[in-house]
């Protein structure tokens, strides 16, 4: 029996913080604009790899990367054998599937990043990062024809909870749905895809993956979760103190008299699992790879790390904030691209109440 079914390149995402792209639509206007005008599409661009962005006047960005490999449509057969296990090439083609859709996240994720740098330095806009985006959280489309009213599944995550109540006010045309909502220049957008496109672009290929990382280092500093937001953007200085490491000791392959001065022993020496970040760090650092300054706030940031690893010593906002900022200034190095972030977090509440009326006074 054959159900066929695809795993589809159209998808996008709503910005948050909510935004308008091009042209803000005054209140006096809102509640009466056309359904056509409010739900426009306003700007649309095909990236040199051939991703194909589209931008809606209410924030929505709609995806199609069929034509770019990593994240393309997939076809997941459904052809059972005869004893009822599944053929070989239906279980590749669903991990295949998947695999796309964690990077069809990732390229959310670094476009949210890429929007927040355009804000702030083509409008001078200083905003919280919106929310990470999750493989689960991607909303898919047959075509690019898609409905004004999108389809959030509210039921699976707070996130999409959120998503669905904001886009339903907005819907509906409730006034509150546009207060204190931004706008996002086609300058500024342009700037935005950019930035994605070098990303995508560079030398450097786990670029993507590293620029999720800092994403949800960010919004899990946000959430106050300074343990995981440490481990992520830890886990991304890491990924890219290997890769400086790996081009410093290729540089360094050569002849050495009548020898190779990097053989595959020596090699493996200096990559192995005795040979520590730590000392990976040093070394970049006397090789002038990296300045004293990141390698000081680096091992300030792994002493801290593994306080917390071993005997879960508080993780700090302060040493959070170091490490996300490390993580930028290393991802600048090894991709020439710089993201300036506005940390924020909502401050947990302290319950207070008036000093007069609490019984016991003894502290």
């Amino acid at each position: 029996m054959h159900n066929d079914i695809i795993s589809p390149a159209y998808f996008g995402y709503l910005h948050l913080p909510s935004i308008w792209v091009d042209e803000a639509i005054e209140s006096d206007h809102f509640r009466n604009a056309s359904s056509e005008k409010v739900f426009e599409f306003v700007h649309s661009c095909t990236l040199n790899c051939g991703i194909t962005v589209k931008a809606r006047r209410d924030g929505f960005f709609l995806f199609d990367t069929h034509e770019w490999e990593p994240a393309a449509a997939t076809l997941i057969s459904q052809c059972n054998s005869n004893n009822g296990t599944k053929h070989r090439d239906v279980s590749s083609s669903t991990e295949l599937a998947e695999q796309r859709s964690h990077v069809r996240a990732q390229l959310i994720n670094a476009f949210q990043l890429c929007v927040h740098k355009a804000r702030r330095e083509i409008l001078g806009i200083q905003t919280s990062l919106g929310p990470e985006v999750g493989a689960e959280d991607v909303t898919y489309f047959y075509s690019d024809a898609i409905p004004h009213k999108l389809n959030f599944h509210s039921e699976s995550s707070p996130y999409q909870c959120f998503l669905a109540a904001t886009h339903e006010q907005f819907f509906k045309r409730e006034p509150k749905a546009i207060e204190r909502r931004g706008t996002l220049t086609i300058e500024a957008l342009v700037y935005a895809y950019s930035v994605l496109e070098k990303t995508i672009s560079n030398n450097y290929n786990a670029s993507l993956r590293v620029v999720e990382l800092i994403v949800r280092s960010i919004h899990r500093y946000s959430q106050n979760s300074m343990a995981e937001s440490l481990i992520q953007s830890w886990t991304a200085c890491e990924l890219m103190l290997n890769y400086l490491w790996e081009l410093y000791l290729n540089s360094k392959k050569g002849p050495a008299g009548t020898y190779e001065r990097m053989n595959r022993g020596r090699i493996k020496k200096l990559t192995g699992r005795d040979f520590s970040v730590s000392s990976v760090t040093e070394l970049l650092e006397l090789s002038g790879q990296l300045d004293f300054d990141l390698m000081k706030n680096l091992h300030e940031v792994r002493t801290n790390r593994n306080a917390w690893l071993h005997s879960l010593k508080e993780i700090t906002p302060q040493i959070c904030g170091l490490s996300i900022k490390n993580a930028t200034t290393l991802f600048k190095l090894v991709s020439d691209i710089s993201f300036h972030t506005s940390l924020t977090r909502t401050l947990p509440s302290t319950g207070g109440v008036r000093a007069d009326l609490y019984p016991r006074r003894t502290m």
